[in-house]
Formats: C-alpha cells, sequence, structure tokens
C-alpha cells in the first residue's frame, strides 16, 4: 500500500498525457507574442494579451497593474526592442490545466557602471487559460544585472 502522501507527491507531479500543445502555445506567448506589443507599442494588443487582475512586481517591490502596463506601452517606447532583447525560457511547469508558471532568463544590451554590458535577469510567470488563451496573470522580475561584454561588431 501506498502512503497517502507519496500517492498525492506522485499524482501531483504526473503530467497530462500531452503538453505538447500547451507548450508550444506559452512558449510563443512568452518568446513571440508578449515582447512584440512592447516592441510595436500595441498597447490594445497587450490589453486584450494580459489577464484581467494582472500584476507584475519588480525586485524592490514596485507593483505594476494591468492599466500601468497597457498605458506605459501606449505612451513609450521600448528600448530594449533595438538592444538584441532575448528570453531563454528554463522551464514551463503546470500547476493545474489551466495554470502554468514559464521562467527564465532575459538578457539585452546595456549600460551599466562601467560602460556597455550585456545585462540579464530572471522572470517568472503566471499564465492562466482564459477562453482557451494563455494569457500572463503575474511576473516578477530580478533586478538587471551587467555583465561585461563585448561589443557588437559594427560598433
Amino acid at each position: 500500500m501506498i502512503a497517502a502522501p507519496a500517492m498525492a507527491a506522485a499524482l501531483a507531479s504526473a503530467p497530462p498525457a500531452d503538453r505538447a500543445a500547451d507548450i508550444a502555445a506559452l512558449t510563443e506567448a512568452k518568446l513571440m507574442d508578449w515582447p512584440r506589443y512592447y516592441r510595436e507599442n500595441d498597447a490594445d494588443g497587450l490589453d486584450a494579451f494580459l489577464a484581467d487582475g494582472f500584476v507584475a512586481f519588480d525586485s524592490d517591490g514596485t507593483v505594476e497593474t494591468k492599466a500601468q502596463a497597457v498605458d506605459w506601452v501606449r505612451n513609450n517606447k521600448w528600448q530594449n526592442a533595438d538592444n538584441r532583447f532575448r528570453y531563454d525560457i528554463a522551464e514551463i511547469s503546470f500547476h493545474s490545466d489551466d495554470v502554468a508558471n514559464v521562467y527564465g532568463v532575459g538578457s539585452f544590451d546595456g549600460t551599466g557602471p562601467s560602460g556597455r554590458c550585456r545585462m540579464r535577469y530572471t522572470s517568472s510567470n503566471i499564465f492562466v487559460r482564459q477562453s482557451g488563451r494563455w494569457r500572463p496573470a503575474f511576473s516578477h522580475t530580478s533586478d538587471a544585472v551587467c555583465a561585461a561584454a563585448a561589443a557588437p561588431k559594427g560598433d
């Protein structure tokens, strides 16, 4: 006989038969859709993309609501769009059929205390499936850390 805690742990970690479509949709949402709304200043697209009640926290505890994120995109240019922005997903974990955490490392060219560098940060993003679409409901980012890097060729 399997002890109840061990059985519960086994069931909680057992993935559904096929998550390939969910993983593909979450990957596209995180790597393509989300940055595109910022890069193209598409405030209406971002508004439709973010879940109602979306909230983001940065490393110092500053809170940004969905309305604030949409307003920022409407009124500002995202500088990192031109700075070789890249995001690498470390893992996608599912907490139910309709809740997933996508986390990883973002990087972009920037300027730190010692000059040009490659900035890196970590983020964790909770997505919820609403009306058949994966939408970000929560985001947390760490401070961007500057690591010395060679300037891109042509500079």
